[in-house]
């Protein structure tokens, strides 16, 4: 069963599932709710799971709902169960589920049309035979709760809205359900369900009758008749002097086009309110609008997300910083992010993450996934190139990757710090506390030197794939000289990392410490290789256990660098039970799964595919089942 967290149901739905499982092989069993207001007078807890004579209280409280209560007939639905036959296992839908935010509209009506739609299994309408109780609310929880403040995935206690309706989750919700299966406005109600079950129609018969429905949803007055209240009760219009069952609101898929550059300010603030969940730039987006009384708007922008998910922590000087888990990506690492995204989830560690989007399209699968993302402007001027075509160390490779410092300099110049990290790496801990310690004045980064033997301060080993940049005015001044000498070079913007901060030789390496000094005063730590390796120092990734390596020598994190190409990366992520993304289901992947899911990457960008398949003695084994030509993006 799947159900939404602020229904209740009562006993009468063991009932009806027993009659559909008596009748049906393969079943669904779904209802409308009934709404209760706020001041409803039980309590569930007290009334109904305290001791002895709760079935008599179950019964008063069901006959004051369905005497007080309002049927929900307008199309939300709040839960579906069904069985499992492990013999012939059935699926509900034949579509992939899109990434939908649960409790922000559409998502329930795709399902259910979805599910009928696949015809695979019988669906019922419960809706009068079922006491599904649902109590008003306020969604004060959504900012109080210490889960949405902490908790895995939630990027900040803001960038989830508070209010039910006018949001970018909705927008999403809405744009996803459009574009995905044969879903259409206003289908997958209660009412579409082709099957409903009741009471049977003999006054004294005590059991549940199915009847099955000839022209579904036809009128939307349909409960009217048999309860005390719906919300589509027939009324009497006097202007148009005719009898109508209530109002749907109408989309239409080309109002949700996802658009990831913002309008201008004089468009912006001329769209009004009530249209702006279908415009993609709501009247708050405004970047002066308070994040803690509006939703974010759309599209999203850097101003407007660094203020909603900065983690503060205290500075070591008495005051504090505002810190984001930066990173930027095109379209062809959209799966690597991903799978990058889930693991910090895994961990806690999400809910400071900000993604630049160096393309449009990675702007729009980000947006979807429900991550806080902002479209790089600066990446028009490579907008000619085609990410899919930028082969490693290529001249578009170079372009991309010197979109990233110069993102990384935008948001220090807005007063944030910025715990960089490439999305090829993967976290054991959170690093933060560490790299905090090094101080003010500092660049705390890894070293690319891949003998451990020798010292990590070697010509062009800066790896500026992972590091720690304070807001301060020394380092706003070096990644100002290091965006300025990337763009002068054919070379990505790593090399220009080395030569700025430590100069062309080596020249500002402090001798005989593991660091350079800048002519700010800024001093470049290299991080140690023990607890931030690169890919190739120890020979972690050719050990057989490699996360049981890294806890051995006390990795913090682990690059997956020193390997060409993206493929070869994805390769030994799978290979080492380091892949945490569901690209067939847009799902992260969590232990208690129990098994590796195939990769499929989406896209005409000519990627090939990895599976996954038993071995002998159940062992998981991974090959290649097919390799197309195809260049890696970033």
């Amino acid at each position: 069963m799947v159900i939404n967290a602020d229904i209740v149901l009562l006993n009468d739905v063991m009932a009806a599932m027993r009659k559909v499982h008596e009748s049906f092989r393969h079943w669904v069993v779904t209802a409308a709710r009934w709404d209760m207001p706020e001041d409803f007078p039980y309590s569930f807890e007290r009334e109904m799971w305290a001791g002895r004579g709760h079935r008599e209280h179950e019964a008063t409280i069901r006959e004051f709902v369905r005497t007080h209560g309002t049927l929900h007939t307008y199309g939300g639905v709040d839960f579906w169960a069904w069985n499992n036959d492990d013999r012939t296992p059935v699926p509900l839908v034949k579509e992939t589920v899109p990434p939908f935010s649960y409790g922000r509209g559409k998502y329930d009506n795709w399902l259910t049309h979805e599910i009928i739609a696949s015809g695979l299994r019988e669906i019922v309408d419960a809706s009068e035979a079922v006491t599904a109780v649902h109590v008003a609310h306020s969604y004060s929880h959504v900012v109080e709760s210490a889960f949405t403040k902490n908790a895995a995935g939630l990027a900040g206690k803001s960038f989830w809205s508070t209010r039910v309706n006018s949001s970018w989750e909705l927008f999403a919700n809405i744009h996803l359900a459009h574009t995905h299966g044969t879903y259409a406005n206003q289908k997958g109600t209660p009412l579409h369900v082709p099957v409903k079950l009741m009471n049977c129609l003999e006054a004294s018969a005590n059991f549940l009758c199915l009847q099955r429905r000839l022209r579904p949803a036809v009128c939307s007055c349909e409960y009217s008749s048999s309860v005390a209240a719906s919300q589509t009760d027939p009324k009497l219009s006097a202007k148009q002097q005719q009898w109508t069952c209530g109002s749907v609101a109408s989309t239409n898929v080309t109002d949700y086009t996802i658009n990831p550059i913002p309008h201008t300010a004089n468009s912006s603030s001329s769209s009004s309110s009530s249209s702006s969940a279908g415009t993609g730039n709501p009247a708050n987006s405004s970047s002066s609008s308070s994040p803690s009384s509006s939703p974010v708007g759309l599209p999203h922008t850097m101003e407007q997300l660094l203020p909603v998910l900065a983690r503060r922590v205290p500075d070591g000087q008495g005051g504090e910083l505002q810190v984001v888990t930066l990173v930027a990506v095109t379209a062809g690492y959209a799966e690597m992010l991903m799978s990058f995204v889930c693991r910090l989830r895994s961990l806690g560690l999400a809910s400071n993450l900000l993604v630049a989007a160096l393309d449009e399209d990675l702007y729009r699968f980000a947006f979807t996934q429900g991550l806080p993302v902002y479209y790089e402007q600066a990446s028009e001027e490579v907008k000619h190139m085609r990410a899919s075509e930028c082969g490693y160390g290529s001249q578009c490779f170079r372009h991309f990757t010197k979109l990233k410092s110069r993102s990384v300099l935008k948001v220090l110049k807005a007063g944030y710090s910025v715990l960089w990290t490439d999305v090829d790496i993967v976290w054991f801990t959170d690093p933060l506390p560490d790299l905090l310690s090094y101080g003010s004045g500092t660049l705390p980064i890894q070293s690319n030197e891949p003998d451990a033997n020798l010292p990590g301060t070697g010509v062009r080993r800066i790896n500026s794939g992972f590091y720690f940049a304070r807001a301060d005015q020394k380092t706003v001044e070096a990644f100002e000289a290091i965006t300025a000498h990337a763009a002068a070079t054919k070379l990505s913007e790593q090399p220009s990392f080395y030569d700025v901060l430590c100069g062309e030789a080596g020249e500002l390496v402090a001798a005989g410490r593991e660091e350079c000094v800048w002519k700010n005063g800024l001093r470049t730590v290299f991080l140690d290789r023990a607890r931030y390796p690169n890919g190739a120092v120890h020979g972690l990734w050719e050990q057989k256990d490699v996360s049981r390596a890294c806890a051995k020598v006390g990795c913090s994190i682990l690059h997956n660098n020193w390997i060409s190409g993206r493929e070869e990366k994805m390769r030994r992520f799978l290979m080492n039970d380091m892949w945490h993304y569901d690209a067939e289901r847009h799902m992260c992947v969590w232990e208690w799964h129990g098994k590796v899911p195939p990769l499929v990457r989406h896209g005409g960008d000519g990627i090939g595919r990895v599976e996954t398949s038993e071995g002998a003695g159940g062992a998981m084994q991974r090959k290649r089942v097919r390799k197309q030509a195809s260049a890696a993006a970033l």
